[in-house]
């Protein structure tokens, strides 16, 4: 028995089997044969190819849109015409009924791409002509693909696996990672201003609260949730109590609200009162009224009475279309709530 090594011998292109090594020959230092195999079984590789990351552009980076998918990477091995793709779609995209763009890209030269969807994975033939050393940048464009309408904190990647043919059984190049759809804004942002401050959140995904244009689990001390799960900054004075000289009186509150971002139309504002502020005797209702100083327009706003019913020792109250006006109050308005029917404490 005896064993020897090859130095240099490049493994196969793809997965696909080898043919069987034949007439391996033994010779001594004479020159002289001294053992000989006719053939041996074939070579396997299990191990699948990778390549080096690729990229992923859309057309269109808006959740919820429509768009076309670019996807760029650069070859390991050699592809050969005949070759084929799969792309293996995330769940959370979209697929259309069919593809209007479906394209390879190689050399400025556009091969046009057969495809079949199966199980959220696209089979795609090429009509390339040409080889394609190792090395090379493919792109394929297809689309409109449905960009997700949410966002994960860690998005699962495109994956594109290429075939010698389409057997679709040997692997030649692998693609698993890096191929991430980026959206116009980044998680947790549902919205924000543009692609140049992904960052800057208009509004949340995931039931976050926007404070600013951060999105946090929970608003922050010193400020409280409207319906819109925007956070506004709360300043509370207590009004005209000096006046009240006997517990006959109903007092007032005033609620300063400075917001710390934009309030959307027919917002609420949630105000929770503690139990040593109880209605009075045989009251069960609170009236609100509201001012309103409009930034950026610098105007004045005045809303009607709002009387809300309660029937709990603890008064809360769910203050619904207080910013009724055909505005959207910015960042520097100031809003001030006066609620009354409340007892003195003195």
């Amino acid at each position: 028995m005896f064993a020897f090594t090859v130095v240099g011998a490049n493994n196969p292109v793809s997965t696909r089997q080898t043919d069987p090594f034949s007439q391996i020959e033994a010779y001594n230092t004479l020159g002289s044969l001294v053992a000989s195999y006719q053939s041996t079984g074939p070579v396997l590789f299990t191990t699948l190819p990778a390549v080096a990351p690729g990229q992923l552009q859309l057309s269109n980076g808006e959740l919820g849109a429509a768009a076309f998918y670019t996807f760029t990477y650069t070859t390991i091995n050699p592809m050969y015409p005949g070759t084929t793709f799969t792309l293996k779609v995330p769940a959370n995209v979209g697929l259309p009924a069919a593809f209007t763009t479906c394209n390879m890209v190689f050399q400025a030269v556009t091969f046009p791409l057969g495809w079949l969807v199966i199980n959220h994975t696209v089979n795609l033939t090429t009509g390339m002509t040409v080889p394609i050393p190792p090395g090379s940048k493919v792109t394929l464009v297809l689309g409109p693909f449905t960009n997700p309408v949410s966002q994960q904190p860690t998005p699962e990647s495109f994956v594109i696996t290429t075939f010698t043919n389409n057997s679709w059984r040997y692997t030649i190049d692998t693609v698993n990672s890096s191929l991430v759809p980026q959206f116009k804004c980044a998680y947790p942002c549902a919205t924000c201003p543009s692609a140049a401050q992904p960052t800057a959140c208009l509004s949340c995904l995931d039931n976050l609260y926007l404070n600013g244009t951060s999105c946090l689990s929970t608003c922050p001390a010193q400020t409280t949730p409207n319906s819109h799960r925007v956070c506004l900054s709360i300043q509370t004075r207590y009004l005209d109590v000096s006046s009240y000289v006997t517990s006959a009186q109903p007092v007032y509150y005033s609620f300063v609200l400075t917001p710390t971002g934009p309030i959307p139309i027919n917002s609420s504002v949630l105000i929770t009162f503690p139990p040593q502020v109880p209605l009075m005797a045989g009251e069960t209702a609170v009236t609100c009224n509201t001012t309103a100083y409009v930034s950026p327009w610098e105007k004045y706003l005045n809303h009607g009475v709002t009387t809300l019913k309660t029937s709990s020792p603890t008064v809360t109250l769910n203050v619904s279309n207080v910013f009724e006006h055909q505005v959207t109050f910015g960042t520097g308005s100031i809003i001030t709530l006066r609620c009354g029917n409340f007892k003195s404490p003195i």
